[in-house]
């Protein structure tokens, strides 16, 4: 009986957590994959580690559950890493794709995303930012749509053809197994994805337009010389 007590519980850790390349994921609940309904009229954005989290990709653990830490996703090492996120679309239609991602101007020049759903595959070089330092993450409109069915559909995001300095990265990573924090993430983690955005191409111009008027007049901060 003591054995079959030690076994199950052996077996229940094993499904809590598991290790690739000598790096312990542990997944909470309320950090692990959801379905994710979109707004019909509106942006709606779901974090990198509300995707199921494939080959080497981890993400700092958090106790609490609630992302006061820093939550990317990073271990980009192959093209076996691919991180999906499953998704619940009110209609059939074509949807903008923004992704929310970081990393070193060396590597991002070099890196190709690829993001697929059923049979469109989008492949775009990553931007490589224009700044220094903050903000640590920008965001990436992707030039072609994605159609979504009504439903559920899956939306898988990879990087292809890595460059030997974001493999060296993410290589890095696993070895010194420490977590992913945004003031040292050019220099140890490489490419780290933190959220992804999707909307209706044709509510894109409606959210526009409500942004616009929602703006206040602000004349009077010009003529009090502010």
């Amino acid at each position: 009986m003591i054995e079959k007590a030690i076994s199950f519980l052996l077996c229940a850790t094993l499904l809590i957590s598991y290790t690739t390349q000598g790096q312990q994921r542990e997944i909470h609940p309320n950090w692990g994959p959801i379905v994710k309904k979109l707004r019909a009229d509106d942006i709606t954005t779901t974090m990198a580690y509300r995707a199921e989290l494939g080959g080497n990709l981890t993400h700092r653990p958090h106790p609490n559950a609630d992302p006061l830490e820093d939550v990317a996703v990073y271990g980009f090492s192959s093209e076996k890493d691919i991180m999906t996120w499953t998704v619940e679309a009110p209609e059939d239609d074509e949807y903008k794709i923004a992704l929310i991602y970081c990393g070193s101007k060396e590597i991002l020049s070099e890196c190709t995303l690829e993001v697929k759903s059923g049979e469109t595959i989008i492949n775009e070089k990553t931007n490589v930012p224009t700044w220094e330092q903050k903000p640590y993450y920008q965001r990436h409109y992707l030039k072609e749509s994605l159609r979504l069915k009504k439903g559920i559909n899956k939306i898988s995001l990879k990087l292809v053809n890595l460059p030997e300095a974001q493999i060296a990265a993410a290589n890095n990573s696993f070895e010194r197994k420490e977590p992913y924090r945004q003031r040292d993430h050019v220099t140890k983690h490489g490419f780290c994805m933190w959220s992804i955005e999707l909307f209706r191409t044709e509510s894109y111009t409606a959210i526009r337009n409500r942004a616009r008027e929602m703006k206040p007049d602000l004349n009077w901060m010009t003529e009090g010389k502010y």
